[in-house]
């Protein structure tokens, strides 16, 4: 039986992290350089969660084999509690129920996609 390796769930984390810091400095210079309102913010930092968890989840299920769906959820919760600890450390306003849920969403269905990716 193939156990639940916190090895390949760091590197999923790990990928999550990466591919939201890129995302983050990318959208920074959009900003800085076009006219861009800032009134997008809120939903595209929603986005970029959530296509950070999902990729995560895909390279962490893939890498396993199996247990995709344990592996995005993993990395959603984590990535959810991480977030939560940011954003009170840095007052800021929380993450919303919908975003909660896609967030989770995210991660359960780049677990499955990253199974089905596998070999």
């Amino acid at each position: 039986m193939n156990r639940f390796s916190l090895k390949i769930y760091g590197m999923g984390l790990l990928w999550a992290w990466v591919i939201l810091g890129v995302m983050t400095i990318i959208l920074t210079c959009v900003m800085f350089f076009t006219d861009v309102s800032e009134a997008i913010l809120p939903a595209t930092g929603r986005i970029m969660r959530i296509v950070a968890v999902f990729i995560g989840s895909i390279i962490a299920a893939k890498r396993s084999g199996s247990k995709g769906l344990f592996y995005g959820a993993a990395i959603a919760g984590t990535m959810l509690m991480m977030l939560g600890v940011l954003g009170s450390v840095w007052k800021m306003t929380g993450v919303s129920w919908v975003g909660i849920i896609g967030i989770l969403l995210a991660g359960i269905f780049g677990g499955m996609v990253g199974i089905g990716l596998s070999e």
